[in-house]
């Protein structure tokens, strides 16, 4: 296999690269904050004790406004990154990556290429667009799926010589059982 990628960065894959960053590692904080999300809007109607009318309200608004901020986290850090970037001159990170059988040569701004092993890769995930290669629980690279000749060989390529398989982050509740004993596991 030989494939050769240009990811240029810009404000929505910082964002996206956040977003799946957490959503791939956080599967036990997003999973308590969810069951405690529920538990309070339960408490809020009263279904599973009887509080006074005012506990009520203020233990469902807190529920509800939990539910739907669990993933902020994810849009903080971004953020975070948007604004060092700005003040280093706004210039989004450029890499370049040239993909072989058993490494990634990888070359990024103002930097020597350096060789990448495939068994020093985290973990593996995905979303429609890219493939997200983590080195560690807060840096990856980014390949973008339209810019590989062949996504089936590369896909394979990855998974054989990692021993990892890709995950899939999925919808706002999605936390599968594997998610979660992998989330303990860490």
């Amino acid at each position: 296999m030989r494939e050769e990628i240009v990811m240029q960065h810009d404000t929505a894959t910082v964002k996206r690269l956040a977003a799946i960053q957490y959503k791939t590692f956080s599967a036990k904080k997003r999973l308590i904050l969810y069951a405690l999300s529920l538990i309070c809007i339960a408490l809020g109607f009263g279904l599973i004790y009887r509080f006074d009318s005012v506990i009520r309200l203020v233990v469902l608004a807190f529920g509800c406004i939990l539910l739907v901020n669990v993933g902020a986290s994810a849009s903080v850090k971004a953020d975070k990154t948007l604004r060092a970037i700005e003040a280093q001159g706004g210039a989004f990170p450029c890499t370049q990556m040239i993909f072989f059988d058993s490494s990634v040569k990888i070359k990024e701004q103002d930097s020597k290429p350096h060789t990448l092993k495939y068994n020093d890769i985290l973990r593996l995930a995905e979303d429609r667009l890219y493939y997200y290669l983590f080195i560690t629980t807060d840096a990856a690279y980014m390949v973008p799926r339209c810019q590989l000749r062949d996504e089936a060989l590369f896909r394979r390529t990855l998974e054989l010589q990692t021993g990892k398989r890709f995950f899939r982050s999925g919808s706002l509740l999605s936390l599968s059982l594997r998610d979660i004993t992998a989330s303990f596991k860490r």
